[in-house]
């Protein structure tokens, strides 16, 4: 996908064809999606690039191959979506804001997902770094796996502690320093959700690549969701702790709060994802039993 695709899509519109679209509200930003959830960015708002996978592209991460057609997009994302006025900001601080967009999930089978990855640390810091998503619409569910100092032998890798988190629409979840993650449609229709992260980070898909996934597969049955063992892992794991999130107004976390207006107001709020040192706490204890 190419960011004239979303021109296109906004001519089309503009021109009276058939596509219904809606505000995207808790973005709080004039960006709109049809029942897709492809995006169709309001006028004056920056962009700096959009990328698509298909499921051809996440077969070696699935559970099945052969379920959804070849070609069937499974998530875009947007990358460095902000107002001009705010390019200024973003360049100082060395983030940037993103919105993906996961498709509908089959009613019966895997839900769908991001690819997941692990974070890398700062220079010469134990620590990697977090990152924030905000829900936008739909039901995410974000699987955190913490395992050991990531050892050269894949084989001596140990699973300390995985968490499966549900996020609604206007809420918001940190990604815990440690934590391996991805996001996951469990919901009906699209899910979207946006990022602010810092640029230092590096994602590292090594250990994602080498398993073909993360430890468990969330699925749909019956109109229930269960987390199928992937059995690529073959080593012990801890049991999944379902949870939720609460908020943290300390850190900039106000639920049906935009995280972009929280940025803009208060960007020093948001050092943490820089040092994360001092914040891991607040950051865990924003995760609860479901």
């Amino acid at each position: 996908m190419t960011i004239s695709e979303i021109t296109k899509l906004s001519v089309n519109f503009v021109n009276g064809e058939e596509i219904k679209m809606k505000e995207l509200t808790t973005s709080g930003l004039p960006i709109f999606y049809d029942d897709k959830g492809i995006l169709e960015l309001g006028h004056g708002l920056n962009i700096q690039g959009t990328g698509r996978k298909t499921v051809r592209e996440m077969a070696e991460l699935l559970v099945a191959s052969g379920y959804l057609p070849d070609d069937e997009t499974y998530y875009d994302v947007y990358r460095g979506i902000m107002w001009p006025k705010d390019t200024d900001l973003f360049k100082k601080t060395n983030k940037r804001y993103d919105i993906t967009a996961i498709m509908e999930s089959p009613a019966e089978g895997e839900c769908k997902k991001t690819s997941g990855h692990f974070h890398t640390c700062p220079p010469g810091g134990v620590l990697s770094y977090p990152e924030v998503y905000e829900v936008l619409l739909g039901t995410a569910m974000y699987i955190l796996v913490k395992v050991n100092d990531r050892p050269a032998d894949m084989n001596e890798l140990i699973v300390e502690d995985i968490r499966l988190v549900t996020v609604e629409a206007g809420q918001t979840i940190i990604i815990p320093p440690g934590y391996g993650h991805a996001a996951i449609n469990a919901g009906v229709g699209p899910m979207l959700f946006n990022n602010i992260c810092t640029l230092e980070n590096k994602s590292d898909y090594s250990i994602i690549k080498h398993f073909h996934g993360m430890p468990y597969y969330i699925t749909k049955k019956n109109g229930e969701v269960i987390p199928v063992k992937n059995a690529n892992w073959t080593m012990q794991l801890p049991q999944p702790r379902m949870m939720r999130v609460r908020p943290n107004p300390d850190l900039g976390i106000i639920f049906n709060n935009p995280v972009y207006h929280e940025f803009i107001k208060r960007p020093e709020i948001f050092n943490f994802l820089e040092n994360p040192s001092g914040h891991v706490d607040k950051i865990m204890n924003m995760l609860i039993d479901a």
